[in-house]
């Protein structure tokens, strides 16, 4: 119950073989910097032509020129739509979680 976070560590790399091209970053690897930011590289045929530098909460940087900036992407407005039933698979419909608001407790079990 409560917050849930999660962190990615290591190296991830994609692959296209077809046309032998690399690419690769890896999460938290600055010291001295929050594990928000990211660094990598781009291959063609075993060559680096292409840095990476970003942080995925604001930007990402490809040879030191700005791609993707959070303060010039156009707000998105994602309306709420009220459902009249819930998914199966939502929590308040098991019949564990409906037991223990009934107070017994080890029938909730």
């Amino acid at each position: 119950m409560g917050a849930m976070g999660h962190q990615l560590t290591g190296k991830i790399t994609f692959i296209d073989e077809a046309n032998q091209i690399e690419g690769s970053y890896e999460a938290g690897k600055f010291r001295m910097k929050t594990q928000d930011y990211v660094c990598g590289e781009i291959k063609v045929r075993g060559k680096k032509v292409v840095d990476i530098y970003a942080n995925y909460m604001g930007f990402a940087d490809f040879n030191k020129v700005r791609y993707w900036d959070i303060r010039e992407t156009e707000k998105i407005w994602f309306p709420i739509v009220k459902m009249n039933k819930t998914l199966d698979s939502d929590s308040s419909t098991r019949i564990d979680s409906t037991t223990l608001k009934t107070g017994n407790i080890n029938a909730a079990q």
